[in-house]
């Protein structure tokens, strides 16, 4: 209940002014940068580059997984992508998150007047929430910042459609006002209507799995995840989501395997496989069959990339110590 109660709190400050993908974007203010890296003020950027500003409430729950996951980010699309983090809190609060952002191109700004905030956010509550921008200074994405990175790989890859983005931004919002509602038979038309358009689609998913599983309606939640997996299979997320539900439903575990063996299949991304045993470990960790695959999906071969090196080490240690292979597990720690 209190659960559901705080989903539709936030919900519920919802304004629906806040900017959308098609709108022009805001310029940002000299806002007070704390970690030493500055960002441009005008739009459009004058050349061709992504620009992201996500909005933290800084004392909130898991902030400090997103700006880490932001740094990663930068990481990964350094000279692509321009990152600006943006908070209305104090700088007291914010200096705590400062850490996470050194030695990254991310630059973090204090909003102390609230009216950048205020300009892209309107009265919402749904914190975190990253706005992609192209360099024409257009809103291309927004979006619940967990998504951030799944829609940037599909902007480099060629795969982004804004179109699609244009048309599910008013869809999801009036998914949200019947979620408050609690108008299910509308939420299951409108979510599958988001769903012709972007089979897996990430917030419409989410809000349709939490309407189900409030009501108690468990075996039409799982439904819906098989029905997505079939639509959308070469998408990562989505068995991400299958596990997490079957850990949760034990009457779901039998399901287990064959999840696994068509996420093998249909993903060959190194560092999703690599997630994926890892979770499979921390959830099931005396589970035969996650074991199995927890063993299998690394591969044998250590990845080149330094940090998902480390995590494929990780994983070969678990899986040598819960197989009674130790010699193995203490020489993957080395």
């Amino acid at each position: 209940m209190k659960r559901l109660l705080l989903f539709l709190l936030v919900l519920g400050a919802l304004d629906l002014a806040a900017l959308r993908p098609g709108d022009k974007a805001a310029e940002l203010p000299r806002l007070k940068f704390i970690n030493g890296v500055q960002t441009p003020v005008a739009l459009p950027l004058k050349q061709d580059v992504l620009r992201v500003v996500t909005f933290v409430l800084t004392r909130a729950r898991g902030a400090e997984g997103t700006v880490g996951m932001l740094a990663a980010l930068d990481r990964t699309y350094r000279g692509r992508v321009r990152q600006t983090v943006v908070t209305p809190d104090p700088e007291s609060d914010a200096l705590s998150l400062r850490g996470l952002l050194r030695n990254s191109g991310v630059a973090f700004g204090l909003d102390s007047s609230r009216r950048i905030t205020l300009q892209y956010m309107g009265g919402s509550l749904l914190y975190p929430r990253s706005f992609v921008i192209d360099p024409e200074g257009v809103i291309i994405w927004s979006g619940e910042t967990v998504d951030l990175g799944e829609m940037l790989q599909e902007y480099f890859a060629g795969t982004f459609d804004r179109k699609v983005a244009e048309k599910v931004s008013p869809m999801l919002e009036e998914l949200q006002a019947l979620l408050r509602e609690g108008n299910e038979p509308k939420i299951r038309a409108l979510a599958n209507k988001i769903f012709e358009l972007s089979p897996a689609h990430p917030g419409a998913l989410r809000i349709r799995l939490f309407s189900l599983e409030n009501s108690g309606r468990i075996p039409q939640a799982w439904e819906l995840l098989e029905e997505r997996l079939k639509a959308a299979p070469r998408t990562g997320r989505l068995y991400f989501t299958a596990i997490d539900f079957i850990s949760r439903y034990a009457y779901f575990r039998p399901r287990l395997g064959g999840v696994l063996k068509t996420f093998s299949v249909q993903i060959t991304d190194p560092q999703l496989r690599c997630a994926m045993a890892w979770e499979l470990l921390r959830r099931f960790q005396y589970d035969l069959t996650a074991l199995e695959f927890a063993c299998r999906l690394p591969g044998n071969t250590p990845p080149a990339d330094a940090e998902l090196r480390f995590l494929w080490y990780a994983v070969k240690a678990q899986t040598a110590y819960l197989t009674g292979d130790i010699e193995g597990a203490v020489r993957f720690q080395k």
